[in-house]
């Protein structure tokens, strides 16, 4: 009846079909042309291509319309005949020309080798691989299935393969090698006699001893199996809907999160400690976060300042918490040297019960200012290549421009704290010695290795990966869960 009473709406209405061919055609160009890697997707953003394609196919029940018949022509029904073939050699030979780039970028050589392997090796299977597959008398059963067998088994025989070999430049996983130390950071908490669970304090002196590594224990496969991070969901834009809250479920719809945590990517790089970490303390926290340059609270407000105050507004947090990058010279003039710190730091106070926190940054490599998971891995392969030591790894010093800039910010917050005598409520915390160490002559070297696991601490120029964020647990559960000290 469906099929019916579609075709002879259409046949009855031409013109309608047109335009329902030209909506559905536009609505899958919108979002080809339109969605990035910052569209959630999966999910209702899915709804606009399959909305158009379901439209497209419907307008041409009754024969084609002026839009199907150019789809129809020889060159678009080839490229339609042979599609799964290409969508099944596009995505390996993607992951093995991203594990061959070291970096994990496709630069335009290597984007243009993978669309001429694609398309070679699509039409090649569509002429001679699937016709074998689509007729029982040219492969019957007791063939197909052996073959079927065997492809499978094989599959299953790479993967383990890819599992403890590298292949290229970046790893598709093995084992972690750990390297030889004689202290534990677990063994710095304790169990007092009390039986609670308390954090020695850890000096400047002991932070340099924990994290100092010999480059002579530097090895390449720890290196080359070092993480990136997971901070997507913790993104405002990303996470659905609205902010995304960690912790214990909420008792009722007015138990809103006792702490609030603002920021940018370097609010979303700690996102999954802070997630683990409330948990463990049955804390709720709630995560306002967003990459790029996303300041606190500029004068005049954005629509963005706007939001995250109203969410202060109703929750009335506890504590609220700001991470940020502020040596970063990506944005507007604003952001940070010559931001109003004073009109920023009075509408947190004024919306927040208990103390905010404001956390210093970590200091930025001296590579190339690119967000991606693998530059650091790649800058410190490639510098091995040239070297061929390791001998370089605790000679790296903060990068000359950022570094100046994040202290003389830091300074300038601290400063604004004293002088508007918000030291009872507000308190300064800073995160860079954790990652550098002075090397006996006055000047400081950054620390990117990992004592315990031999990963890099870093994933780009300025973010940590996961084991980075790891290595501020202890100051974490101290500073944000208050935590006991031995």
């Amino acid at each position: 009846m469906f099929d019916h009473q579609q075709k002879s709406f259409y046949s009855e209405h031409p013109k309608i079909a047109e335009l329902i061919a030209f909506m559905g055609l536009a609505s899958i160009s919108v979002a080809y042309f339109l969605y990035d890697k910052t569209t959630n997707f999966p999910g209702y953003q899915a709804l606009l291509p399959c909305i158009g394609t379901a439209l497209f196919i419907s307008s041409q029940r009754n024969g084609k319309t002026f839009i199907g018949k150019k789809f129809a022509t020889k060159v678009p029904v080839f490229i339609g005949k042979m599609s799964y073939s290409l969508y099944l050699w596009h995505w390996p030979v993607c992951v093995i020309l991203m594990n061959l780039s070291l970096d994990g970028n496709l630069n335009a050589t290597l984007k243009v080798i993978g669309m001429c392997v694609s398309i070679v090796g699509s039409v090649l299977s569509f002429k001679f691989v699937e016709p074998l597959f689509r007729s029982k008398e040219r492969t019957p059963n007791n063939i197909f299935f052996p073959m079927a067998l065997l492809t499978w088994t094989t599959l299953f025989l790479f993967a383990l393969i890819g599992y403890y070999e590298k292949i290229g430049g970046i790893r598709f996983g093995a084992p972690d090698q750990t390297i030889p130390f004689t202290k534990n950071i677990t063994a710095n908490r304790l169990i007092n006699k009390g039986g609670d669970v308390c954090l020695v304090y850890l000096t400047a002196e002991v932070i340099d001893e924990l994290y100092t590594v010999s480059p002579s224990l530097v090895k390449m496969n720890n290196v080359q199996a070092s993480k990136g991070w997971e901070a997507a969901r913790f993104n405002y834009f990303h996470s659905s809907p609205g902010p995304y809250i960690v912790g214990p479920p909420p008792k009722d719809q007015y138990d809103y999160p006792s702490t609030v945590i603002f920021g940018n990517s370097h609010c979303e790089m700690y996102g999954p400690l802070i997630e683990k970490l409330a948990l463990d303390f049955q804390v709720r926290v709630g995560f306002i976060c967003a990459d790029g340059n996303y300041g606190m609270f500029k004068y005049p407000q954005s629509s963005w300042d706007e939001m995250r105050l109203a969410r202060l507004r109703l929750w009335k947090p506890n504590q609220t918490i700001w991470f940020d990058h502020w040596a970063g010279d990506l944005g507007p003039p604003w952001w940070y040297p010559d931001y109003d710190f004073n009109y920023a730091f009075g509408l947190i106070a004024s919306n927040t019960a208990r103390r905010v926190l404001i956390f210093g940054d970590v200091p930025a490599l001296p590579i190339a200012k690119t967000p991606s998971n693998t530059l650091v891995k790649s800058f410190v392969y490639n510098t091995y290549q040239a070297n061929g030591n390791f001998d370089f790894i605790n000679k790296i010093s903060p990068d000359g421009d950022y570094e100046p800039r994040r202290i003389a910010i830091e300074n300038n917050v601290q400063n604004v704290i004293r002088a508007n005598d918000y030291s009872d409520r507000f308190r300064f915390v800073e995160l860079a010695s954790y990652f550098l160490v002075n090397d006996g002559s006055g000047n400081q070297h950054l620390q990117i290795v990992d004592p315990y696991n031999g990963r890099l601490v870093y994933k780009d120029f300025g973010h940590l990966n996961v084991d980075g964020a790891a290595r501020l647990e202890q100051l974490f559960r101290k500073e944000i869960f208050d935590q006991k000290l031995c």
